[in-house]
């Protein structure tokens, strides 16, 4: 597996294929739909993974939780771990929006 990590910062920071915004298409959930230049936070979530070598569907902010717990689908790939113990490469998720953590004091 690649590094998470290395990979989120090359998408987020150093790869111009993308900017970040509402894509065109709306984002149904389907990552078809980012198929122009714009991509949101879910989208580029799944591209780190991808590019790190882990195959996780896509899964847009929506998809991740129901009813404030982690979605029947996103269970199969992630689990809820106190904040305490995230580290550089967990995906991280709050209302409306998701992220790969890329460095973390612990606090």
């Amino acid at each position: 597996m690649g590094d998470i990590v290395q990979s989120a910062t090359k998408i987020f920071f150093t790869n111009t294929q993308w900017t970040y915004g509402t894509p065109q298409g709306g984002g149904s959930g389907n990552p078809n739909a980012f198929l122009g230049t714009k991509a949101d936070c879910s989208y580029l979530v799944y591209q780190a993974n991808l590019h790190a070598g882990y195959n996780v569907p896509f899964l847009n902010t929506n998809g991740l939780i129901e009813n404030n717990a982690l979605s029947t689908k996103a269970a199969q790939y992630y689990q809820v771990i106190p904040i305490k113990d995230a580290k550089p490469g967990d995906t991280i998720y709050y209302p409306g929006h998701v992220m790969v953590l890329t460095s973390w004091n612990g606090s």
